[in-house]
């Protein structure tokens, strides 16, 4: 994510150190501030389910070969 390969809707702020809250999703806010305060947050669950799809998604595609 840092190296600016997984895309969120939303903009930087001025000085790129941060979102902008003003054209930025709240939703986008909790999950990025979620992903921030990872692990000593008291919530994790999109934690959880992000590393895991992206794990899945960095593997090969699943293919189902036929004998016949």
């Amino acid at each position: 994510m840092e190296a600016g390969n997984i895309w969120l809707p939303g903009a930087p702020n001025s000085d790129h150190s941060d979102y902008d809250r003003s054209s930025t999703p709240a939703w986008v806010q909790g999950f990025v501030d979620e992903l921030a305060s990872f692990p000593n947050a008291a919530f994790d669950d999109q934690v959880d389910a992000f590393s895991q799809a992206i794990t899945r998604m960095s593997r090969p595609p699943f293919r189902l070969r036929l004998l016949g």
